[in-house]
């Protein structure tokens, strides 16, 4: 069970998500740029200063693609343009990464799946297994 304290800055962090996530848009929108991101992150420090993005971070939208001849999916950050002309599909925007290590960040891998051409992230540099 969190304690009140854990829950108000799971609430917080949270909506940070949510302000970033409408600030981007979905998948049919023209992709933010990483100043309409530090535009929205600093609305939200000044709307909380415990919404603070740490220093250091330079976000990057996490995009999920599918790709409907391989029946496959995958998470990236970077040059989406190219993944969509081979055939992806962008299913939008899942979430941020800081595409620059920050202190108290934690790496996170690319891991494959035990299906063919499926991969997850994950913090563990073993991929789970």
């Amino acid at each position: 069970m969190f304690a009140i304290e854990e829950m108000e800055h799971f609430v917080k962090s949270s909506l940070l998500s949510i302000s970033l996530l409408l600030a981007v848009g979905g998948a049919s929108v023209a992709h933010a740029s990483g100043t309409d991101l530090a535009s929205v992150a600093n609305a939200a420090e000044q709307m909380d200063p415990s919404l603070a993005v740490p220093a250091g971070v330079t976000l990057a939208e996490l995009h999920r693609l599918y790709h409907p001849k391989q029946n496959s999916h995958m998470i990236i950050h970077y040059d989406i343009a190219s993944w969509l002309r081979s055939g992806f599909i962008d299913e939008g925007v899942i979430g941020f990464v800081s595409s620059t290590p920050f202190e108290g960040g934690h790496a996170i891998k690319a891991c494959l799946s035990h299906t063919p051409y499926d991969d997850f992230t994950s913090t563990d540099m073993n991929c789970e297994g």
